[in-house]
């Protein structure tokens, strides 16, 4: 038992060693070594309180880095770590211990048929946390060393005053071993600096300021830099780009700058970017990496504008949109958006605006008739240009001019336009002119709400079909004689939607009374259910929805009663009306079509059937317009 035991321990101890070779030796499976070259940490910074940054030579053969940051020297605790992807040379710590002196290491990830390998650690790092400044901090003298001053974090090595092992530098008065870099007094062996070049950890960041020209450019404009001071070596501009919630990852993009055949940076596309300037490493300097700010670039040339849609489709010819509006005291407003490639000034410079009245004539009777007001619509303009946000994707919806619109593309500066009009406008006409010339145009259908949220629509739309029930009904008529008698009077007088009596050369006298300047029918051009409830009663657009005209009429205005329960699929006992669709309307083989079920007092049920008509000819040969009631 004891010998099985003893064979046990040993076998468990050679998987133990077999793992440890795996993850650290990098021995494939195949018995081939595979090589992951280390990296080095090139900086470590402390700029805000809390934070450390850390950045590091690129490998060649990474698959990703790992980078760790400590309060102990040898990692055993209160340990942070991130993984990043090979694209990355940048992160960053934060909500570090203020004051606290931290240390960082990084390594480097590969994978080799499907197995994952790693370098040895680089060497490590320490960095004191900068704290918060207070106003007793900000009126203290420096005294030394600036580069000791608690808000510069001095960059050390984490083997400062200690014993030198292997690939180690020292900073003190000990002795020097094989591959130690030895700054002091003593004698120095192996690849020791000597002479005036100055190790690596006494190199210092260059500690001059740059900054930019302008921050606002034009395509094709040159990129320069003014410096404090001259530079060792010319620094090399990028665009950067920061995201994520754990740290700070920097990807070096060129998508709105490139250097030219002069080796000049030149603004080549119209968006907003950040932009650094890397220092490489000299012989007195480490690499150096200053931010310079987000930048815009516009097209004050040939800019591409129009007005912006949300809602908008591509591939349509007209603009138009729904605008909720509140009504105060019979008057409503509503913004639109015009945007523009350009900046403000040029857009304030070559666009104007105007806004008219584009109702439909019978939508403007009605209004008239239901006392609302109509007062000219009246536009007030304001013009800005746009903050931009990394990874934009704003575009612009370009004139109606050009054919057919789309979308394309940077939005950098926009004209906010609130257009104020009487609440029964229903139909504003917006217009932009460039430099006096008509360039894009666009149509807006004010929704109305009062103040307490609810749709004026509703209110107008009840007062219509009242109007019509008080010509239509007598007393001597039934409740099913009543219904019937409406149902009757939309289908002679109402249009279907597709059909001949809807086409402008075949009926002319519709479109005169029902479109938009005379471009569409507003029925075609905007979703307004209730409004085209109303409109249906006055000779309007509908289809067979129109039976909910009628079902309204039965409860709202006769009382009568919604039997069926779709809960328990159940009709209640007594007088009253429900709505039946498809199988089980009049019209079975039409899965959308729509009849009310009437029952009387003695339980008969009986069904019916209300839709504009389907009429191919004219208003004047069809006789509708003899029956429209509009008084």
């Amino acid at each position: 038992m004891k010998n099985r035991l003893k064979q046990i321990i040993v076998w468990c101890m050679v998987a133990a060693l077999l793992c440890v070779n795996c993850s650290f030796t990098s021995e494939a499976k195949t018995g081939s070594k595979v090589t992951v070259p280390k990296t080095s940490i090139t900086s470590v910074r402390s700029r805000s309180a809390g934070q450390v940054t850390v950045r590091f030579k690129k490998s060649k053969k990474a698959g990703s880095y790992q980078i760790q940051i400590s309060t102990d020297k040898k990692f055993k605790k209160n340990v942070k770590s991130q993984k990043v992807s090979a694209k990355k040379t940048t992160v960053t710590f934060k909500k570090l211990k203020q004051g606290k002196k931290y240390y960082v290491r990084v390594r480097v990830y590969r994978t080799v048929k499907k197995k994952k390998y790693h370098s040895a650690w680089s060497k490590v790092k320490s960095v004191k946390v900068k704290k918060k400044t207070t106003k007793k901090d900000s009126g203290q003298k420096n005294t030394g060393d600036s580069n000791k001053s608690e808000n510069t974090t001095d960059v050390t090595d984490a083997t400062e005053n200690a014993g030198t092992t292997k690939d180690t530098d020292i900073t003190g008065n000990t002795g020097a071993t094989k591959d130690t870099d030895t700054i002091g007094n003593s004698g120095t062996t192996g690849d020791t600096n000597s002479g005036g070049q100055e190790s690596e950890d006494q190199k210092k960041e260059w500690d001059g300021t740059a900054e930019l020209e302008k921050m606002e450019y034009e395509l094709g404009d040159e990129i320069k830099v003014h410096y404090s001071k001259q530079p060792e070596c010319a620094g090399e501009i990028k665009e950067y780009y920061t995201y994520g919630n754990q740290g700070e990852y920097i990807d070096y993009t060129e998508r709105y700058t490139k250097k030219n055949e002069d080796g000049n940076v030149v603004c080549t596309s119209v968006g907003h970017t950040s932009l650094c300037i890397i220092f490489p490493e000299t012989e007195h300097y480490k690499e150096t990496w200053i931010a310079l700010g987000k930048v815009r670039i516009y097209n004050n040339e040939d800019p591409l504008g129009g007005f912006n849609l949300s809602g908008y489709k591509y591939g349509e010819t007209m603009k138009k949109e729904v605008g909720n509006t509140t009504v105060t005291n019979g008057t409503g407003s509503f913004c639109e958006w015009f945007a523009c490639e350009g900046n403000a000034a040029w857009l304030e410079e070559h666009i104007t605006y105007k806004v008219s009245d584009a109702t439909p004539k019978e939508y403007s009777n009605l209004m008239e008739w239901a006392g609302w007001n109509t007062s000219e619509p009246e536009i007030k303009v304001e013009t800005y240009n746009l903050k931009g946000v990394y990874g934009e994707t704003t575009s612009i919806t370009t004139p109606t001019t050009s054919g057919k619109v789309q979308f394309s593309g940077k939005a950098m500066s926009q004209c906010k336009l609130t257009v104020t009009a009487g609440a029964g406008v229903r139909v504003c006409r917006l217009d932009a002119y460039k430099d006096g010339v008509l360039y894009d145009t666009m149509y807006v259908a004010p929704k109305p709400y009062d103040e307490d949220g609810n749709l004026l629509d509703a209110e107008l739309y009840t007062k219509v079909r009242r109007n019509v029930e008080a010509k239509l009904w007598t007393d001597d008529m039934s409740n099913y004689d009543k219904l019937k008698t409406l149902a009757d009077y939309i289908s002679t007088t109402a249009h279907y939607p597709g059909y001949q009596c809807t086409q402008k050369d075949v009926n002319p006298t519709l479109w005169d009374g029902f479109s938009v300047d005379g471009m569409a029918l507003y029925y075609n051009m905007f979703d307004m259910p209730v409004l085209n409830r109303a409109m249906a009663l006055r000779g309007g657009i509908i289809t067979c929805v129109a039976i909910d005209i009628v079902c309204a009429a039965a409860e709202e205005d006769l009382g009568l009663n919604y039997l069926y329960d779709k809960a328990t699929d159940t009709v209640a006992e007594g007088e009253g009306v429900w709505l039946t669709i498809g199988d089980a309307s009049t019209n079975p083989s039409a899965g959308a079509h729509e009849s009310l079920a009437y029952k009387d007092a003695d339980g008969n049920i009986v069904y019916i059937d209300a839709q504009g008509r389907k009429a191919r000819n004219s208003c004047e040969e069809h006789g509708c317009l003899d029956k429209v009631i509009r008084d």
